[in-house]
C-alpha cells in the first residue's frame, strides 16, 4: 500500500500545475521534527476500491510532508523567488539597542550549490509556490502558531522592563557570557527605544509599567553552525588589528557598530505587537486604582480592542483610567502613557481603541504576515563566534564585553514602596506647624504693637502669647494640621 501511495505521489508531482516544479527533483524532509509537524495523523484505509478522489486527497497531504523540498536546476532557481524572510537570518544584531544592524555576518544571498542546483521549498502558506533557500539556510518550516490571548506582565523598575523585553525577544543571548563578563549589570536592551521611554518616565514621576504582547509565527529556520560568511564581514575582520587595546579600540568598536554584538542563528518569523504602558502610581491611586487594578484594566482594554475578549461587568469602572480621565486632580499629564511596537506585516501602526472592539486594522495586519514576516523570536550567538581567526575571535569577544559593560545599568531587584508612598488625598497633607515670627506690624500708631497669632484647622484652634513688638518672635509649636483646613491670622490686641 505504501509503495502504491509513493508511486501515486510521483505521478501527482509530474502532473502538477506548478510550472517551476515540473523538473525539480523532490527530496524528503530529513529531520524527525518536520514529519511530526506536517504529517497528518490519518488512518490509511487498505480497501482496494478507494476512489480516485480519496487517493488524490491523501497523496496531497502526504506530499506536503514528504516532498516539500526539491533540487532545481540553475535556470529554474533563477526564476523562483526566495522564501519569505530569507534575509533575516545571519544578520548582525545589537543586544544593547535590540535592533538588527542591516549588515550581514552570514552570506544569505548565495543559493547555487557547486553542482549547479539549489534547494527549493513548496510553501503551503503561499499557494504552494516554489521558493528557493540560501545555501546557509537549514530546516525551513512553514506553520502557523498565533496566540489567541495577550501576554501581560507588570514591572516596577526600568531594569525589570528591559529584562522582560529582552527575554521575550531572545532567551539564549546570555549563554556565552559569564558573570565575570558583565557582573551584576543589566546589559540587554539598555539603549532600546522601550528603555528610553521607561527611563524618561521615571525621571518625571513615580511609575509602574505593564507590558502586553501578541504574536503570530508562520516560519522558522536556522543557519548552520559553520555557515558561509558574507564577503564584507570577512574583509572587515581581516582588516582588524591583531590585538585589542587602547590604540585599536576604535577599529574594534567600528566593527561592533556595523555588525552588532550577536548574529541571528535561528528565528521564528511572523509578526508581533508589543505595548509598554507607564502608569502614574500615585495619580492612579488618587483616582481609586491600585497597581494590580490598573494593570487589569489595561489588559481588559487591550484584549477588547484587539477582539480577543468581551467586556465584563466590572469594565465600566476601567473607562476612567483608559480614557485618562483624572477626576481627582484634573491633571493634564494623564494617568497612563504608552509606546507601541509593531514588527512584521504591513498597514497597521498599532493604534486602536481600548473601549470597544477595534480589531479591523489588527486582523488585516495579521493577514499580511505570511508575505511580509519579521523576526518574532531570536536565537542569538556572539558575533565573535564567526570570526575565522581564533586569536582575533578572542579579541573581538573582549571588545564586545567592554561595549556591553559601558552600556550596562544596575539591576534593581528591590521592589519600591509603590502606593504606600503616595498621598491619600489630592491637594492635602499633614503639616507640623511652628509659628516663628512676624515683622512690619503697625497695629499701634503711637507705640509698639501688642501682637499675637491665631491658627485654625477645621474645628481646631491655636493661639500664641502676646508680644509687644512690631517684629515679634513666638516660636510657638502648634502641632500637626491638615493643609486643606489650615488658616493663620496675625492680630493686634488693641483692635479686638
Amino acid at each position: 500500500m505504501w509503495l502504491q501511495l509513493i508511486f501515486e505521489m510521483h505521478v501527482l508531482l509530474r502532473t502538477s500545475h506548478q510550472p517551476s516544479a515540473e523538473t525539480c527533483s523532490r527530496q524528503p524532509q530529513s529531520t524527525p521534527e518536520s514529519s511530526t509537524e506536517s504529517r497528518p495523523r490519518t488512518k490509511i484505509a487498505t480497501s482496494r476500491d478507494l476512489s480516485v478522489m480519496a487517493h488524490a486527497s491523501l497523496t496531497l497531504l502526504l506530499l506536503t510532508a514528504l516532498f516539500s523540498l526539491a533540487l532545481c536546476t540553475a535556470e529554474e532557481c533563477d526564476k523562483v523567488p526566495f522564501v519569505p524572510g530569507h534575509n533575516l537570518m545571519g544578520e548582525g544584531f545589537d543586544i544593547v539597542t535590540l535592533k538588527r544592524k542591516g549588515a550581514y555576518v552570514v552570506d544569505v544571498q548565495t543559493y547555487m550549490t557547486p553542482n549547479g542546483t539549489c534547494n527549493t521549498f513548496q510553501n503551503p502558506l503561499q499557494g504552494n509556490q516554489l521558493q528557493k533557500l540560501p545555501l546557509s539556510a537549514l530546516d525551513f518550516r512553514a506553520f502557523t502558531n498565533c496566540r489567541t490571548d495577550v501576554y501581560h506582565s507588570t514591572q516596577y523598575s526600568v531594569s525589570e522592563v528591559v529584562s522582560t523585553v529582552t527575554s521575550q525577544d531572545s532567551s539564549d543571548w546570555k549563554l556565552e557570557l559569564s558573570h565575570e563578563d558583565v557582573g551584576g549589570l543589566e546589559v540587554g536592551g539598555t539603549r532600546s527605544d522601550l528603555y528610553n521611554f521607561a527611563s524618561a518616565r521615571m525621571k518625571e514621576d513615580k511609575f509602574t509599567f505593564s507590558i502586553h504582547r501578541s504574536s503570530c509565527t508562520h516560519y522558522r529556520y536556522r543557519v548552520s553552525s559553520t555557515p558561509p560568511l558574507s564577503s564584507e564581514f570577512r574583509k572587515d575582520v581581516l582588516l582588524l588589528p591583531s590585538s585589542y587595546n587602547s590604540s585599536s579600540r576604535v577599529q574594534y568598536r567600528r566593527l561592533i557598530n556595523t555588525y552588532g554584538t550577536h548574529y541571528i542563528r535561528q528565528a521564528n518569523l511572523g509578526g508581533q505587537y508589543r505595548r509598554l504602558t507607564a502608569v502614574r502610581t500615585c495619580l492612579s491611586a488618587l483616582n481609586g486604582f491600585s497597581t494590580s487594578q490598573a494593570h487589569g484594566c489595561l489588559s481588559a482594554g487591550i484584549s477588547l480592542g484587539l477582539g480577543k475578549s468581551r467586556v465584563g461587568a466590572s469594565f465600566t469602572r476601567c473607562s476612567t483610567l483608559l480614557q485618562n480621565n483624572d477626576a481627582a486632580t484634573s491633571s493634564s499629564s494623564g494617568m497612563q502613557l504608552h509606546r507601541s511596537e509593531v514588527e512584521g506585516g504591513q498597514g497597521w501602526n498599532g493604534q486602536f481603541s481600548l473601549l470597544s472592539n477595534d480589531s479591523r486594522g489588527y486582523n488585516t495586519w495579521l493577514q499580511t504576515l505570511k508575505d511580509h514576516p519579521d523576526v518574532v523570536q531570536y536565537s542569538l550567538r556572539l558575533m565573535s563566534d564567526l570570526v575565522p581567526h581564533p586569536q582575533k575571535s578572542m579579541q573581538v569577544r573582549a571588545a564586545i564585553v567592554d561595549y556591553l559593560k559601558e552600556n550596562g545599568i544596575s539591576k534593581n531587584d528591590k521592589k519600591p514602596c509603590g502606593q504606600n508612598c503616595c498621598p491619600k488625598r489630592a491637594w492635602s497633607g499633614v503639616l507640623t506647624v511652628t509659628i516663628v515670627r512676624a515683622w512690619g506690624l503697625k497695629g499701634d500708631p503711637t507705640g509698639r504693637t501688642e501682637g499675637y497669632a491665631k491658627m485654625w484647622y477645621g474645628p481646631h484652634f491655636r493661639q500664641t502669647g502676646w508680644i509687644r513688638s512690631n517684629s515679634p518672635y513666638w516660636n510657638a509649636h502648634t502641632g500637626q494640621a491638615d493643609s486643606r483646613l489650615w488658616w493663620v491670622f496675625v492680630w493686634c490686641a488693641e483692635h479686638l
